[in-house]
């Protein structure tokens, strides 16, 4: 028989093995304790009986084995000359599972969010003589620009802000018979030709007819848009002004005025005039500061609100539309604010990620600093707004100033940027953002040409990434504050939760490497992911997004590809959502529940 340790305790699977290898070391104690005399001596083991033929060895050889031989406990200073029986112990609680380290960025989801994105926060603003090359008339406010205006609003209301620099070159005319034809065109004119017809309409370029409203009465009515109109400040005509507004809301109402801006980057009134002075030397006019000062504008800006308050709230008045950060009237801000209080009901500021002094190379828009982190350019003004109680909307916003930068503006790299530099301004407490571009600019999202009657669309790069934002920030969704660990430059996660609770993650690779993204945000399904692309960063055509591509007439066309992401289980700890991400290209991902 084969005595096991009293002291331990086996299990059925272990016993088996126990036992042989127990009997093994009875086996090795036997050969040790035969005849040693040839032999040096060993040393014993614990239990061990002295080694040669003794009587007290031959009586414990003969000796009936009532007792086991190793019968004491292990401890831990011999362990290691026991049997393996010996180690035999109470097997130890199951541990809790290590959390695998994965490859690339794991995301994991916080328990704070930002502001909800409001529905109307995306929109567009367009120099004010481009309506009619945009939405055409009768029968061709259907178009491709209105079908475009609704893909990104999704059935909600969608800004429109009307105003630029033709704001401040543009004038009301409330009867076109009083003006010869040749000026009534839907293009700039020359300035001595109008102010020869209108003498007080100095410095402008475009006249603005009851004909011209009625196109966007219309256009905004079908379309749900909300409009913010310009009105000249430059050429000091508050009377103008005035019938101007009077004809809008008479024609528009209320519902589809967001409000009225007076006057456009004033702090730059003074570059202009000097090239109206040489352009139309008889007709400047000297009496007027040049450049226009700070002390001077305040003062013009409540002569124009006085006279137009009798019709438009001051909730309905806005200002100071004033380029930021790096004008130096951009610090005054506080003051505006303080100075018209009472009388302005919104802040307007215009953003350029790329200032004129940086290279703006398609490297310098997809950095940083222009990207994921330009909310921190307008966080402090956002703060000042809001402390003086007034939403904050960049009315006038794009990659570059100045028509923007061919060959970066124009090329997919503005697509990658533009979603992300968005969510960035919203998470820095901006309330909506107005994408500025005019004819023949290099940032715009998108141009109509026609032949004859019929209208078709041009779709820029840029178009997508908004598409792409519009998809993302859908149903009043939150961005989430996230946890990372892992390190991939250029890669960036966004998680939105929308109003319902669904999770989306809008992930965008900006580098020119290949990045795994670990979405650990809990068992949620499987998940639907679509993909925006281009052959390369600096491609000017064939994005594709979903599988898709917009067509001339505003639709996306071909068949939408949608992929399937699954849940990975590597343990009770790990369970993540992998998602590989491709060097400059961008990925939304959508979760069942």
């Amino acid at each position: 028989m084969v005595w096991l340790p009293q002291s331990s305790y086996l299990g059925h699977a272990q016993i088996r093995p126990a036992l042989k290898k127990h009997a093994q070391a009875l086996a090795q104690a036997d050969r040790q304790s035969a005849p040693l005399s040839s032999q040096p001596s060993q040393p014993l083991l614990p239990s061990q009986p002295p080694a040669g033929n003794s009587p007290d060895r031959q009586a414990q050889v003969d000796k009936p084995r009532s007792n086991p031989p190793y019968n004491q406990t292990p401890s831990p200073n011999n362990q290691g000359s026991q049997p393996a029986a010996g180690k035999a112990s109470i097997p130890s609680p199951k541990t809790k599972p290590k959390r695998i380290i994965l490859p690339g960025t794991t995301v994991s989801l916080g328990r704070r969010s930002s502001a909800a994105v409001p529905a109307n926060f995306l929109g567009f603003s367009w120099e004010t003589w481009m309506l009619p090359q945009m939405i055409g008339s009768g029968k061709q406010y259907w178009g491709p620009a209105g079908r475009l205006i609704r893909n990104l609003s999704s059935g909600n209301s969608f800004s429109l802000r009307l105003g630029g620099d033709s704001q401040d070159r543009s004038w009301w005319v409330s009867n076109p018979k009083t003006v010869p034809a040749s000026l009534l065109k839907n293009h700039p004119v020359s300035r001595s030709d109008i102010v020869q017809a209108i003498p007080q309409a100095r410095g402008t370029r475009f006249l603005i007819t009851p004909s011209w409203i009625n196109r966007l009465a219309v256009f905004s009515h079908n379309n749900n848009i909300h409009n913010l109109v310009g009105l000249n400040l430059a050429s000091e005509a508050p009377r103008n002004s005035l019938s101007y507004t009077s004809q809008m809301i008479r024609k528009l109402g209320w519902k589809y005025i967001q409000g009225f801006e007076i006057g456009n980057e004033p702090n730059l009134y003074g570059l202009w005039r000097r090239q109206w002075q040489k352009v139309d030397n008889t007709f400047i006019d000297t009496q007027q500061p040049n450049p226009m000062e700070w002390d001077y504008y305040i003062r013009s800006w409540k002569a124009h609100q006085k006279t137009l308050h009798r019709l438009v709230p001051a909730r309905k008045t806005i200002g100071p539309t004033i380029p930021c950060p790096f004008s130096s009237w951009c610090k005054r801000t506080g003051q505006f604010y303080r100075s018209t209080k009472g009388r302005v009901g919104m802040s307007t500021l215009h953003l350029y990620a790329m200032p004129l002094s940086t290279a703006r190379s398609r490297e310098q828009l997809l950095s940083d600093p222009f990207s994921i982190h330009l909310g921190g350019q307008i966080q402090k003004k956002a703060q000042e707004a809001h402390r003086a109680g007034l939403p904050i909307r960049l009315d006038e916003f794009n990659s570059s100033a100045h028509g923007g930068m061919p060959g970066t503006s124009d090329s997919f790299a503005s697509a990658l940027w533009a979603p992300g530099a968005m969510l960035s301004l919203q998470r820095a407490g901006v309330d909506g953002v107005n994408v500025h571009f005019g004819y023949g600019t290099a940032y715009k999202p998108f141009w109509i040409r026609w032949r004859g009657r019929r209208a078709t669309a041009q779709v820029a790069p840029l178009y997508y990434g908004l598409q792409l934002f519009a998809w993302a920030t859908k149903g009043h969704s939150r961005t989430m504050v996230t946890r990372q660990t892992g390190s991939s430059p250029g890669m960036d996660t966004w998680i939105l939760r929308s109003g319902s609770g669904k999770l989306k993650a809008l992930l965008i690779n900006r580098s020119d490497r290949n990045h795994q993204v670990n979405l650990s945000l809990g068992e949620r399904g499987n998940a639907r992911m679509l993909r925006m692309h281009a052959a390369s960063p600096a491609s000017k055509s064939g994005v594709v997004l979903g599988g898709q591509r917009f067509g001339g007439d505003g639709r996306l066309h071909g068949r939408p590809v949608r992929h399937l992401v699954r849940l990975k289980r590597f343990n009770k700890q790990t369970k993540v959502y992998q998602v590989g991400m491709p060097s400059y290209s961008a990925a939304l991902v959508s979760f069942s529940r």
